[in-house]
């Protein structure tokens, strides 16, 4: 037993406490503990002791992990992932201060109170690429900033938290931002420094409800990778812009409860990916034309809400009847979730943003 190296046990229904027995099994590589009903106060020193410890999985189950603060980088194991969601934590454990290559780090579900202390910004610093903190009170960073410290983040997700400020971006040297989530928080000012920055690269950008104003800029790109942009419930105006036709992969666009004032985008009917669009609750107005011949009308739009709006004249059955993808009724439905899966090509992990 003692030269075991993987112990998973993920997705059991497994009770009671962690035993502290598993410290003693020192070749231990990978702990996978998630989606149990294990319960209990959990001495995080059982998984700190273990020299050799790479991966912890302990999200999922009904723990109170609890940390003694006297560590050093020499006694501490060199984490690569660490996924400690609902682990009742109040704080960032102070024993990341060590870690110099973590790759992963989700403290989801927490009851983390407070901003982001500064020293978590030279946290793995060079080797971070994925950062959950959702459903927290986290307000913000202690050191203001408006540029995200890990010059190697790939994916970022702090919705349904207290953020105020502008949108943090990432650094100037970042060429492969792929998922930005902070929906949720009360985040201010404009879009547009944002999306310049990582627009080619991104494939999920997820911005609902926040504060935030402005227009949506026009600087969607030939070769967008986009796959979701959800914008509601924020204080938007102006047109759609016209390069949004750009983004050949989208897939759901989300602009609901805005101050969107235009006609009818019959223009994003060549997204050729689109399934899920949402118009509702602003001030889109004017007849709904039907275009000249084309040989694509919405060919996999399966959702579309317009309502609360002003559009007027005749309802233009002949063009909605021209969306074939909404006679299907064999197709898996995951659309309906209001969801979308990206695997993150060469990342190999599996970004999950949602939209309700």
């Amino acid at each position: 037993m003692t030269k075991i190296t993987l112990l998973d046990l993920t997705q059991n229904q497994l009770k009671g406490p962690i035993p502290s027995s598993l410290s003693t099994l020192k070749n231990l590589e990978i702990v996978l503990l998630s989606d149990n009903n294990i319960s209990g106060i959990v001495e995080a020193d059982i998984f700190l002791s273990l020299k050799k410890l790479k991966a912890l999985y302990l999200g999922g189950n009904k723990i109170t992990l609890s940390f003694i603060d006297y560590h050093t980088s020499d006694t501490l194991p060199k984490f690569e992932i660490l996924w400690l969601e609902s682990c009742n934590l109040k704080v960032f454990p102070d024993f990341l201060r060590f870690q110099d290559q973590l790759q992963e780090l989700s403290l989801d579900d927490n009851k983390i109170d407070g901003p982001i202390p500064e020293w978590m910004g030279n946290t793995s610093k060079e080797t971070l690429q994925a950062l959950s903190l959702s459903q927290n009170s986290i307000r913000g960073f202690e050191q203001h900033s408006s540029v995200l410290p890990w010059v190697g983040l790939r994916e970022l997700d702090l919705s349904h938290n207290m953020l105020q400020g502008s949108i943090p971006m990432p650094p100037p040297t970042t060429m492969n931002f792929l998922v930005l989530d902070l929906s949720f928080n009360n985040i201010t000012g404009s879009i547009t420094p944002c999306i310049e920055r990582i627009e080619e690269s991104l494939l999920v950008l997820n911005l609902r409800s926040n504060v935030l104003r402005g227009t949506i800029p026009n600087t969607f790109t030939n070769g967008s990778k986009l796959h979701m942009i959800s914008l509601s419930e924020n204080q938007l105006e102006d047109q759609l812009p016209r390069s949004l036709e750009n983004c050949a992969s989208l897939q759901i666009l989300d602009l609901g409860n805005n101050h969107i004032e235009d006609m009818f985008p019959f223009w994003l009917e060549k997204l050729s990916e689109l399934q899920v669009l949402i118009l509702k609750s602003n001030k889109f107005h004017g007849a709904i034309p039907i275009p000249e011949k084309t040989n694509s009308k919405f060919p996999k739009l399966r959702i579309i809400d317009l309502s609360y709006n002003s559009f007027s004249g005749d309802l233009p059955h002949r063009y909605f009847q021209g969306w074939s993808a909404m006679k299907d009724t064999k197709s898996d439905a995951t659309y309906m979730q209001a969801r979308i899966d990206i695997w993150v090509e060469n990342y190999g992990g599996l970004g999950i943003i949602h939209t309700q």
